[in-house]
């Protein structure tokens, strides 16, 4: 809890996760009951709250940057995100960038068009436009090529990629 001075009064403001949120954790199986915990479930709702459902004056959509050790629950706090937004009815798709070869990982977030290699038969859309204003979690991004992180980098930027082997540039829906 945090305090504040209004007019001379001593007042508390909560930051402590709504009825809601610890809901839709229990139903996840999400436990913890520290202060810090408690706080990051808070922060989780409003980040649902209030980034996600905003879309910016130029028509991009919100973004979110979730940082952390391997293995320290990003992907639950993602789902979590998307479980309290207003886009939790969409989809939420997840790609691990550091387990596939960086070529893979452009070709499923971008998408490829027929004859783009050897085995494009037809046309692909990548996550980014399969995503249809849900969430997409970027999991190790640290772990890519710097080359990659950039083309993702101009993606959040822009909201503008180009499927493998076109020219046309694709802007992302949501």
């Amino acid at each position: 809890e945090a305090e504040t001075l209004r007019a001379g009064a001593k007042e508390t403001i909560s930051r402590e996760p709504s009825a809601s949120t610890l809901e839709v954790c229990r139903r996840a199986k999400i436990i913890g009951e520290s202060p810090q915990f408690r706080y990051c479930l808070y922060c989780a709702e409003q980040a649902a709250r209030r980034y996600l459902g905003m879309i910016s004056s130029d028509g991009k959509p919100g973004t979110l940057f979730i940082s952390g050790e391997t293995g320290t629950g990003k992907s639950a706090l993602a789902r979590l995100i998307h479980a309290l937004s207003d886009r939790a009815r969409k989809p939420f798709h997840e790609l691990n960038c550091a387990a596939i070869p960086v070529t893979l990982a452009e070709s499923e977030l971008f998408g490829y068009v027929k004859g783009a290699f050897a085995q494009a038969f037809s046309d692909k859309p990548g996550f980014f436009e399969v995503a249809d204003c849900g969430i997409l979690f970027l999991d190790e991004i640290g772990k890519t090529s710097v080359d990659f992180q950039g083309k993702l980098l101009k993606v959040l930027d822009t909201g503008e990629f180009t499927r493998l082997g076109s020219t046309t540039t694709r802007r992302t829906t949501c």
